[in-house]
């Protein structure tokens, strides 16, 4: 079992009321859920090579949202959640018509229409849209390596133009209101690091390339804030209401791998002189280990501890290398003061970067094969505690901006059309969904400003490469092709999910006591045999 998991409920519920407005969703994106990418009939996106020359398992028709969006929505709508977040894909509005790079295509304004349709129908089931405009991938016509190239970057500024104006205009035409809230990149740390620190993503084979991850990171950003500006105008030029436009990172217990990001882009907002921003990082770095030093001597031991501060001393001279130049001339240089609407965070496990053994280093093992599963969700331990802290950390002195947990889940593995397999620590999808609605409720309990609180995803999907890796809250009959009544072990999720957000929202106190100890909520998976 996992050691930090508790059948506990302790929380003093006097007063207890959630902020108005506040976000209960799923989330999925193009990649993971649409379904027909790099296939003959396209669109191809930077992994259709990789599956092409069998170096991955194929992502086929995966949950087929582009070709039938409905009953994703209905089963959201019936959990009743208020949010949903999806993407739009560069890759369908430019579709490349082969695996490897190529000139620019045209834009396909069907692909608008349609995504537009998508958009108001999430109005429609009485959710409000989240929109990632960048996870992961790109059209391949644009080749692998977008974001060490100025000369390609300056596609992406046409891009971001295209789908929120053309979006939106096709919204409000049809009596919809304009897309409100803008995941512009997601996770700009691990967007990078897959190609270019662990090869572990297209193109692959390329490890510890610190130049051209640096100058992607920076360049990436820089191609950020001046998108952040594109869409606040184009919202002003058109006299919509002004929309919460950011990106989200992911937790982890370094803190150029995390917090890093967040605070380079949030300096002027803050008054810090440009000339001042090394120093300001600084500063902000010591006071994030300060309050991570004391989780990780408590659940890492002298071996993994060691491993931390290697990795911490590591990263700080990669990043304090950085010629943050073109970064800091696109924040500065700008006429808006603000750079982020919001904090919104992955919240999954701070500490796997470094939960590591002797074995796992020693001696020099290469990487996994590509087309090999390469990271096993199951390593993602839940430690209510450690997240928690982490989370507070993030929430501390925002100066007005709300934050949000924008991805959350616990995984099992499960291979294509075989058998689930229950996860050793015994951690269930109702036992975690539980807990961290808990340490939600803590959180604004300490006065942290949380706004939101999405899962991914709403059913099993494609994930980076294999299918095995389970994380939708019911599963997804991949023969069929039909979204599940529970997962694989016979949760009924969904209705879970909407009992606890309906608690929660109802702010009585006995109620979210009688809904948190419900008894599915405590068993242990492998005291379930599944359906």
């Amino acid at each position: 079992m996992n050691p930090y998991q508790s059948s506990a409920f302790d929380l003093d519920l006097n007063g207890f009321r959630l902020p108005d407005g506040f976000l209960f969703g799923v989330c999925n994106s193009p990649y993971h859920s649409e379904g027909g990418y790099n296939t003959e009939a396209g669109p191809h996106n930077n992994w259709s090579a990789w599956e092409h020359e069998g170096l991955t398992e194929r992502s086929g028709e995966t949950n087929r949202f582009w070709t039938d969006y409905l009953p994703h929505l209905r089963k959201a709508h019936h959990t009743g959640l208020n949010a949903f977040r999806m993407g739009i894909d560069w890759a369908r509005l430019q579709p490349s018509s082969s695996p490897y790079e190529a000139p620019e295509p045209a834009w396909d304004e069907a692909a608008l229409d349609r995504y537009a349709e998508i958009i108001a129908a999430v109005w429609d089931h009485d959710m409000k849209p989240i929109i990632t405009l960048h996870h992961f991938t790109h059209p391949a016509w644009l080749g692998a390596h977008l974001w060490t190239d100025p000369a390609k970057i300056a596609h992406f500024r046409a891009y971001v133009r295209r789908a929120v104006e053309g979006v939106n205009v096709r919204l409000v035409s049809a009596n919809r209101p304009p897309i409100p809230f803008f995941v512009v990149f997601n996770e700009p740390f691990n967007t990078l690091a897959g190609p270019y620190l662990f090869g572990d993503a297209p193109p692959g084979g390329i490890r510890n390339d610190g130049a051209s991850f640096s100058a992607a990171t920076v360049n990436l950003l820089a191609a950020y804030a001046r998108a952040y500006d594109l869409i606040h105008d184009l919202y002003a030029a058109h006299g919509w209401p002004a929309p919460q436009v950011g990106f989200n990172i992911v937790s982890y217990c370094i803190y150029e791998l995390d917090k890093w990001y967040l605070d380079v882009c949030r300096a002027r907002s803050l008054k810090v002189a440009r000339q001042d921003v090394p120093a300001y990082l600084e500063a902000n770095k010591a006071a994030f280990y300060a309050a991570m030093s004391p989780l990780v001597t408590a659940r890492l031991d002298d071996f993994q501890q060691g491993y931390w501060r290697k990795c911490c001393y590591d990263y700080g001279k990669l990043f304090a290398g950085f010629d943050l130049s073109p970064l800091l001339d696109a924040i500065y240089d700008s006429p808006r003061l603000q750079k982020l609407d919001y904090i919104a965070i992955d919240c999954y496990d701070p500490l796997i970067f470094c939960r590591v053994t002797p074995d796992d280093l020693y001696p020099f093992k290469p990487p996994a094969p590509i087309g090999a599963d390469r990271f096993d969700w199951e390593k993602l331990l839940f430690d209510p505690d450690v997240t928690r802290e982490h989370l507070r950390l993030h929430g501390h002195n925002l100066t007005g901006l709300p934050l949000y947990i924008l991805e959350t889940n616990t995984g099992h593995n499960q291979p294509l059309f075989g058998a689930a397999v229950p996860r050793a620590d015994g951690m269930t999808r109702a036992m975690f969904l539980r807990d961290i609605l808990i340490e939600a409720v803590r959180l604004l309990q300490l006065g942290a400003p949380l706004q939101g609180f999405l899962y991914w995803t709403l059913c099993d999907n494609y994930e980076w490469g294999t299918h095995r890796s389970r994380l939708g809250l019911v599963e997804y009959d991949y023969g069929r092709h039909q979204i599940g009544d529970t997962d694989a072990f016979g949760l009924p999720m969904l209705d879970i999910y909407r009992d606890l957000i309906g608690a929660l929202q109802s702010g009585d106190a006995a109620r979210i006591r009688t809904v948190f100890c419900d008894p599915r909520l405590l068993s242990p998976a492998n005291d379930r045999t599944g359906p």
